[in-house]
C-alpha cells in the first residue's frame, strides 16, 4: 500500500512531466512559427528587390533553404539572405560583437569566402539589387 506521500510525489512528478511537455511544445510551434515568418519575409523581400533579376534569367527557389537558384554561363548561382557575425577582436576594449544580415550571391550552395559577392547589408537603402548581381557576376567571373 503506498502512502499519501508516495500519492502526492507520482501526482506532481506527472504534472511536471505533462507542464514539461507542453512548454517543449508550445517552444517548437513558436520556432516553427518564427522560421516560416523569416522565409516569407525574405521571399517577399527578393521578390521586391530582385524583379528585374528575374525578368533576366530563370530561377528557382533550393529546396533544402540555400536560396534563389540560377544558372549563368553554365555555373550555379544562389542569391540568400545570409546572417554574418563578427566576433570582438580579443585584447582591444573598444571592439565589440557584431552581428547582422545581408542579400549575398554565391557560386554553388556552399561558396567559400573567395566564391560569395555581398550585394547589401542592413545599413544601405532597399532598393532593386538586380545591378549588383550583374556587378557580383562580373566580379565572380574573375
Amino acid at each position: 500500500m503506498t502512502s499519501k506521500l508516495e500519492k502526492e510525489m507520482a501526482r506532481r512528478d506527472s504534472a511536471d512531466k505533462a507542464a514539461n511537455a507542453k512548454i517543449r511544445k508550445a517552444e517548437a510551434t513558436k520556432a516553427e512559427r518564427a522560421q516560416r515568418q523569416r522565409r516569407l519575409f525574405e521571399r517577399k523581400e527578393f521578390n521586391r528587390l530582385f524583379s528585374r533579376l528575374k525578368t533576366m534569367v530563370k530561377g528557382h527557389w533550393s529546396r533544402y533553404g540555400h536560396g534563389w537558384c540560377f544558372q549563368y554561363k553554365g555555373a550555379e548561382f544562389y542569391v540568400s539572405y545570409d546572417d554574418w557575425f563578427s566576433p570582438k577582436t580579443p585584447g582591444d576594449v573598444d571592439d565589440y560583437d557584431m552581428r547582422g544580415t545581408s542579400w549575398v550571391l554565391k557560386r554553388g550552395h556552399n561558396a567559400g569566402d573567395r566564391e560569395t559577392y555581398t550585394l547589401s547589408t542592413d545599413e544601405q537603402p532597399k532598393q532593386g539589387l538586380t545591378e549588383s548581381v550583374l556587378r557580383g557576376l562580373k566580379e565572380l567571373s574573375k
